[in-house]
């Protein structure tokens, strides 16, 4: 063995632990099967296994560099399961605060969701400090608590260590396969459809389906808000084509730009109201693209004219949003407006024609999903009307300099460090995992941002774009969220 090749292990393994109950779980991920609580071992195996394991993740991961809050955030998650007895899988339920120490990070929160699986105020929350020696020292909220208390594993139990995660999980992964042999549940008769969740509950007790399956699909309905459907009434027919010439005269409201509007009309006392107000949800969508729909609704406001019923003479115009100072925009930075005046809209509209041939390119898929050079293009031109990263919704795609690692060499470190942290097979990945890259700058620095898509898990990597360097890693369960 090369004196590089023992630098590179031993960086890699540098804090690294090793649970027996870990002995169960990597087994489970290099079969691509579901852990299996209660099946034990042998110790030759088990050593075996340790062996295989430790050889093939360093031999993976050969090359891989780490920046200094990832290695922390390593040691954090080690300290974590070496305390507490958690196995890998255990620590992929506990999500973690967001902190902007950056690079300084020495202090790691970590909690427990709420789900159908998980209690979050049972997991409590997990707290790991750095000392200025590198060494980890890990508190739990319910450090106080006796573990006799917990210790069964009983889930009816006010708090949750390991055991009672290690029963979680189990029930988890025993309703995936449930999900998977019952596909076919809203093909059924609702009276069967009942039947099986309730065999479910008795499978997965104590814990419970975390929505009420015993309604019909028309209650289920009916619970859901609905966008409220503005409609012109009868006998407002000319009132409110008289509203919209009114909306022309004061403000130069288009018929064209009226497209991003609903229109309803309500008789009060001897006048006809007549609302402008914008569409909302898919209903805006159909006009714009909906990744930035929400924003875009927020900032059009509602429009109101008064019209006298017998008379017909207009008694009022306005708009909700008048009073916001918006004279410093222009056509080059309207987007960074907190109002989208009457006068804006057509620039609105142009814009959203100059998008369309992007965004009609995906109408089922999320903005992650664009290719690299769509993703680039289509951020660079909301950049160019005055959105930033400082707006709600951010747009910081671009495309990789000279020299950065390429999108693929970023697919793959991402891999590699996700199989030497959470133990996740090559195999697993290829059958399992939709793999997005995308190529970020925020605040003059460029990263690789790598998600791990599937039913199973979420996980993310991110990487130094000029170099590689990991400087974040992680992976959420889909039992803290539901599957």
């Amino acid at each position: 063995m090369n004196k590089q090749f023992q630098d590179d292990v031993d960086n890699l393994l540098s804090g690294f632990t090793w649970q027996q109950k870990d002995t169960e779980s990597v087994l489970s991920k290099l079969e691509a099967r579901p852990p299996v609580m209660k099946k034990k071992l042998t110790l030759s195996v088990a050593l075996a296994m340790v062996l295989l394991l430790t050889v093939t993740v360093a031999a993976l991961a050969i090359g891989l560099t780490a920046s200094k809050s990832y290695t922390n955030l390593q040691k954090a998650r080690n300290a974590i399961m070496e305390k507490y007895d958690f196995t890998t899988e255990m620590i992929t339920v506990l999500l973690q605060k967001y902190s902007p120490e950056g690079d300084d990070q020495r202090i790691f929160e970590f909690y427990g969701a709420t789900s159908m699986f998980m209690k979050c105020d049972a997991i409590g929350e997990y707290t790991v400090q750095i000392d200025e020696n590198g060494k980890a020292n890990a508190a739990w909220s319910h450090d106080d608590v006796d573990p006799a208390t917990w210790a069964d594993g009983d889930l009816n139990s006010p708090v949750w260590g390991a055991p009672q995660l290690a029963q979680a999980l189990e029930r988890y992964w025993f309703y995936r396969q449930w999900e998977t042999d019952n596909s076919d549940l809203y093909t059924i008769p609702h009276e069967e459809r009942v039947k099986r969740y309730e065999e479910l509950e008795e499978q997965i007790a104590p814990l419970k389906c975390n929505f009420d399956y015993r309604k019909t699909d028309e209650e289920r309905w009916a619970g859901f808000t609905h966008y409220p459907d503005y409609t012109i009434d009868e006998g407002a027919e000319e009132y409110a084509e008289l509203a919209k010439q009114a909306l022309l005269d004061q403000y130069g409201v288009t018929e064209t730009t009226l497209e991003l509007f609903d229109i309803g009309t309500e008789l009060v006392d001897d006048s006809w109201e007549i609302t402008v107000l914008p569409l909302y949800g898919s209903y805006l969508d159909k006009v714009t693209d909906w990744r930035w729909a929400n924003d875009l609704h927020d900032k059009l406001g509602t429009y109101t004219v008064l019209i006298d019923v017998n008379t017909k003479e207009i008694q009022s115009v306005s708009w909700s949003l008048d009073d916001i100072d918006v004279s410093q925009y222009d056509e080059t930075n309207w987007g960074a407006a907190d109002a989208i005046t009457p006068q804006m809209l057509v620039w609105v509209m142009d814009f959203i024609t100059t998008t369309k041939p992007i965004t009609d390119k995906y109408p089922d898929l999320n903005h992650d999903c664009f290719s690299l050079e769509d993703a680039a293009a289509y951020d660079q031109k909301f950049r160019d009307v005055g959105f930033s990263t400082n707006s709600r919704y951010f747009y910081p795609h671009d495309l990789p300099k000279e020299g950065d690692i390429t999108q693929e060499q970023a697919k793959q470190i991402a891999s590699e460090a996700m199989m030497a942290d959470f133990f996740l097979t090559a195999k697993q990945i290829a059958d399992s995992y939709e793999l997005v890259a995308e190529y970020i700058v925020e605040d003059g620095e460029s990263t690789w941002e790598v998600t791990f898509y599937s039913s199973e898990a979420m996980g993310h990597v991110t990487l130094n774009a000029a170099d590689g360097m990991i400087t974040y890693v992680t992976l959420d369960s889909g039992a803290s969220g539901n599957g």
